[in-house]
């Protein structure tokens, strides 16, 4: 046999570990990438999160276990050496290996390398980005990081242990034909750990319960059994920073197997910065290693009396005093707690000193660059004086056909290898968007005054590509590998690396506030990250006091001296940092823009709804964002119904009129409800279409669903959604957007002379949801969604 030898090309791994997922599925018929031969190790340092790649483990044992230390590690490729003058062949190594890779034959003269699967390697078959390559062993052959034998030259007696990958586990019998079908659901779902966490931070106390199966049926997962947990264990009008708001923290049931782009967690909560229902979405690893460690979700509640942290070690968990780790930026508090721990591996979600000082719209922070963005999420948890939550899991998730998930599996592959859309956004990133939305005009530009920014050429992605990126990185599962590294040339973290800009912050801190320099939205962005705050609310309170000082409504007495002109990005880094600080001006923007507005009396010119302030898309050039951005249960957000494509295609004129948009928004926001509620990255549309969506469902949990059946499903989770608004006073008034963009119309660029005409899509959306004229659901549509119960609520809450 002619040795081979598996070499990973760094430069091009995104960490995305898929390859782990197919060689754990191919060895041992679990989805467990603790399981598989192939690690792919993240090297956790201040910057970014470095992909490195090795056969071995990462700690491993069999170094530690050799009694005359022939084998070592080389620290420049990560490999394994073995000196073979000095192995007496005792087997120790073999023993203490957890991946079953080493065996020991005094015939062969052979490499420390891979498992290598018969020849058929999964991981090289499977890895989206070409990054791992089966190929001829030899001194140098080949660049990357490889597991390679010692000295040129050197004999010895290691060897692996020879495999033929199994067949994937047979499918379940087919269900039946007629009535409701599933797969034993009084039992078991598919995908579900079947355990969750229930922490009460202020009797000190950590329960593990069973997963409320019936509701993972009933509402699918992730945002919908949030939305209904949190409906019926939150009292109408709790103080969203006291005690009494609840952080439900969910995954669906794809998460931690090899579908791809399963990698989100929600968190629901009532926002601090709407006072209205509210939840987050983050990607990143997270989401896969709860489910390894055995869980499904985590409900936080209380208050602890001095700052803790959540540690989950497997089927564990326990809360650790985290009284050293307050007033740390969410990157030492990361680094903090693995060396405190000593496991690099275990993932992380904190707050930095936004969080703690209560700033509204502070995120929880995950893996160093990605967040539970919106809503103020990390205000909640700092409010609890809950610092972290670290995971570590090395467990497995079932599915009910891991062949059919296997095949639907390679098929998105394939799709979104040739989709010319995520060709994009795997070479650019979301800046991809850059050059549509400004060239159509509707780009959010000097704080919405406009929808065309003049200097959008020095931020598109072919640019940003060529002078700012220097590398790609992606979420768990995640064939598309968005996340572009940049590195942060300005500002207090000069000489760091940040993940992004993305494509939101790009706008808000960018062209929203007059900025084309890019170095200095990366050094605002890396800010908000150390610090742990939103940076697209941040982009759009800094932007409305821009306007504010042209308008001389703030001066430098408020600034502390900075010319806080839209265009200058020395202010906008300034103003950043003093939000981060709470110090000066930050002390009313870290407020929101609504309540810095009206503290300044000038309230219209805050760009928000219910609140939170508006994404980047103008809605006076694509009016149906508009209607989404009213309609949202959480103030102004872009992905309850992310309308802005389907309103440019065929005629791009189409978004500049009201006709059909209603009917438009209420089918996206039915299909992202479905995307949100199996915790799927929202990418995945791109070539997973309701159908592919629920064959990927079905594969995971053994229930079938018809596309009907799904969208009653997510019309059963907007409204409860919306019952909860209702029954905190929410009313038609607050479906509205700021007066400049129902009244003033767009003053240049392509969509010169448009304003939003609201009022017609709302009266249309709302009969279209079975609502009244008021968006009252009506009872006969509560009783059609079996909310009946929820309905009786939300009256008696009302007193009526």
């Amino acid at each position: 046999m002619k040795h081979r030898v598996l070499v990973v090309y760094s430069d091009k791994c995104t960490g995305c570990r898929i390859c782990e997922q197919w060689c754990a599925q191919a060895h041992h018929g679990e989805m467990n990438p603790a399981k598989a031969r192939l690690a792919i190790h993240r090297i956790h340092d201040r910057q970014i999160n470095v992909p490195v790649a090795c056969s071995q483990c990462v700690k491993a044992p069999c170094i530690d276990a050799c009694p005359t230390q022939c084998i070592s590690r080389d620290e420049t490729t990560f490999g394994l050496l073995l000196d073979a003058s000095e192995c007496i062949a005792c087997r120790m190594c073999v023993d203490s290996c957890v991946r079953g890779c080493i065996k020991m034959d005094a015939d062969a003269d052979v490499p420390l390398l891979c498992d290598l699967c018969d020849g058929d390697p999964q991981c090289v078959k499977h890895c989206p980005e070409g990054a791992l390559q089966y190929m001829p062993f030899g001194p140098k052959k080949g660049p990357g990081l490889i597991c390679r034998n010692g000295p040129e030259g050197a004999s010895h007696k290691l060897n692996l242990v020879p495999f033929s990958a199994p067949e994937f586990p047979p499918a379940p019998r087919p269900p039946p034909a007629n009535g409701r079908r599933r797969c034993a659901m009084s039992k078991i779902i598919g995908g579900l750990a079947g355990n969750m966490l229930r922490v009460d931070l202020t009797k000190g106390e950590v329960e593990r319960v069973p997963t409320p199966r019936d509701l993972f049926e009933r509402f699918l997962g992730a945002r919908g059994v949030g939305a209904y947990m949190l409906f019926h264990e939150l009292a109408p009008h709790t103080d969203p920073l006291g005690p009494d708001n609840k952080l439900i923290f969910l995954t669906g049931p794809p998460v931690g197997t090899m579908a791809p782009g399963a990698n989100k967690i929600t968190v629901s909560f009532r926002s601090p910065l709407s006072e209205t229902y509210s939840f987050s979405l983050c990607g990143g690893h997270l989401a896969a290693e709860l489910k390894f460690a055995g869980f499904d979700g985590i409900v936080v509640e209380g208050k602890s009396d001095k700052p803790v942290y959540l540690w989950i070690d497997n089927q564990t968990a326990t809360l650790r005093n985290a009284d050293r780790l307050w007033g740390k930026q969410t990157h030492d508090t990361e680094d903090a707690i693995r060396k405190e721990l000593g496991d690099a591996e275990i993932r992380v979600a904190c707050i930095g000193p936004a969080g703690e000082k209560l700033v509204r719209f502070a995120c929880i922070q995950a893996d160093y660059h990605r967040e539970f963005g919106r809503g103020g999420g990390g205000a909640v948890m700092g409010s609890k004086n809950l610092k972290a939550i670290a995971v570590r899991g090395t467990g497995s998730v079932k599915v009910a056909d891991p062949a059919a998930l296997g095949q639907i599996a390679e098929e998105i592959y394939a799709q979104l290898a040739e989709h010319p859309k995520a060709r994009l956004r795997r070479q650019f990133g979301t800046a991809e968007m850059v050059e549509g939305t400004n060239k159509f005009g509707f780009w959010a530009t000097r704080n919405f005054t406009t929808g065309y920014f003049e200097e959008a050429n020095r931020l598109t992605g072919p640019e940003l590509k060529d002078k700012v990126f220097i590398g790609d990185n992606s979420c768990y599962a995640c064939p598309v590998a968005c996340g572009k590294i940049s590195p942060v040339t300005r500002g207090p973290f000069a000489g760091k690396k940040i993940e992004g800009a993305e494509f939101e912050t790009i706008g808000l801190l960018g062209a929203n506030c007059g900025i084309g320099a890019p170095e200095a939205i990366v050094a605002a962005t890396a800010i908000c990250d150390a610090y742990g705050f939103d940076t697209m609310s941040a982009g759009a309170v800094i932007s409305f006091a821009m306007e504010a000082y042209e308008q001389g409504i703030i001066g430098p007495a408020d600034t502390a001296g900075l010319d806080l002109r839209f265009g200058n990005g020395e202010a906008l880094i300034g103003i950043a940092q003093q939000i981060a600080d709470r110090t000066g001006l930050g002390r009313i923007l870290g407020e929101g823009s609504r309540r810095a507005a009206e503290q300044f009396g000038v309230p219209d010119l805050a760009m928000q709804t219910k609140g939170q302030e508006l994404a980047t898309y103008e809605p006076r050039g694509v009016v149906g964002m508009g209607l989404s951005y009213a309609i949202s249960p959480k103030g102004g957000h872009h992905m309850i119904a992310p309308t802005m494509g389907l309103e440019m295609a065929g005629d791009p004129n189409r978004r500049l009129i009201p006709d059909g948009k209603a009917q438009m928004v209420k089918d996206t926001q039915l299909i992202m409800t479905i995307v949100d509620s199996l915790a799927m990255c929202s990418s995945m549309r791109f070539v997973l279409g309701p159908e592919a969506l629920l064959g990927l469902y079905r594969a995971v949990t053994g229930v079938v669903l018809d596309e009907k059946e799904a969208l009653l499903i997510a019309e059963r989770v907007t409204n409860i959604e919306r019952l909860f608004n209702i029954r905190e006073g929410l009313t038609r008034k607050d479906d509205t957007l700021p007066k400049r963009l129902l009244e003033e119309a767009m003053p240049t660029g392509p969509s010169k002379g448009n304003k939003v005409p609201l009022a017609q899509m709302l009266d249309e959306y709302y009969q279209l949801m079975g609502w009244d004229s008021d968006g009252v659901p009506t009872a006969e549509r509560m009783r059609e969604l079996a909310l009946q119960e929820e309905w009786e609520v939300t009256r008696r809450a009302l007193g009526q």
